[in-house]
């Protein structure tokens, strides 16, 4: 009897924290961000620019550095991208990345971040 006891408890302890750490990552929960990649850069790793709410138009004619002034107004973020998604994706692709806003960020403006997932949207 005891020993019945001792596993009932057992799994429902196991239970409870499972739910727990499921609330968890729900409440935290991933952000969908979509916007244009404006820059591509291979320099340490490699990286898209993303910038949400922009045109392309918005971009056209724009230096690097007017670029990188409107990705930080339109909080824009570079992606770390294994070379496979680096390659698929092109200059002024319209994305949408899902990520994680409470993951590892690299505090620079725009700020890096890793994806989880992205696609192409037209």
């Amino acid at each position: 009897m005891v020993r019945k006891w001792l596993i009932f408890t057992i799994l429902a302890i196991a239970l409870i924290a499972c739910n727990q750490k499921d609330a968890l990552k729900n409440a935290g929960g991933l952000t969908n961000m979509e916007g244009i990649i404006v820059k591509k850069s291979s320099y340490q790793g490699n990286l898209l620019l993303i910038v949400p709410n922009i045109v392309e138009s918005d971009i056209t004619g724009l230096d690097e550095h007017e670029l990188l002034l409107l990705a930080s107004e339109k909080k824009g973020i570079y992606f770390y991208v294994s070379q496979e998604i680096f390659n698929k994706y092109q200059l002024y692709e319209r994305v949408s990345v899902e990520y994680d806003p409470n993951g590892d960020v690299e505090e620079s403006d725009p700020p890096n971040r890793s994806y989880i997932s992205i696609k192409s949207i037209e």
